[in-house]
């Protein structure tokens, strides 16, 4: 009977050939490694996959310990802007893949782009964390906020996704 707090380990779906997609605020190197060692120890013969980046104008030097540790559980990591406020997107990326293995590197800056592609390339039982923003509804670009939600994209696209796959 206990209720999932929001974007917290938050299970948004299950696609149609058993991948399941998860929601988590983990924008801390402490925060994702116990958030990805947790499902890599409950799962251990699947496959992850996590969308991440990291927030602008915020501790830098957590930015390639972020990227390392989703390197050492994930098979596949998308890199995407998480709110990069009035600091230059892409120096964040590239802050945060110093230690992620190229094979393993899909970087798409824009974030409904990079979630739709991800849960695009689920494969029969993968795990797909969505990591960094949760609950949050506002995606923070200096002086631009725009209202974005990860939990509706990633319902979105598990829609899309289930549709060809009943095809």
């Amino acid at each position: 009977k206990i209720k999932p707090v929001n974007g917290r380990l938050e299970k948004i779906g299950k696609l149609k050939n058993n991948a399941i997609c998860i929601l988590d605020y983990a924008h801390t190197p402490e925060a994702l490694n116990l958030c990805l060692s947790n499902i890599k120890e409950q799962f251990i013969t699947k496959n992850i996959s996590i969308v991440l980046g990291c927030g602008g104008n915020r501790d830098q030097s957590k930015r390639s310990i972020i990227g390392k540790i989703a390197s050492k559980y994930c098979n596949k990591i998308y890199l995407t802007d998480d709110n990069p406020r009035f600091e230059n997107p892409k120096k964040i990326r590239n802050d945060i893949k110093k230690h992620i293995k190229k094979n393993k590197l899909f970087e798409i800056p824009d974030r409904k782009k990079a979630i739709m592609n991800a849960v695009k390339n689920l494969n029969s039982n993968d795990i797909l964390i969505v990591a960094g923003k949760g609950h949050e509804n506002i995606q923070d670009f200096g002086k631009r906020k725009i209202f974005f939600s990860d939990k509706n994209t990633i319902l979105s696209s598990i829609r899309f996704k289930n549709k060809s796959l009943s095809n």
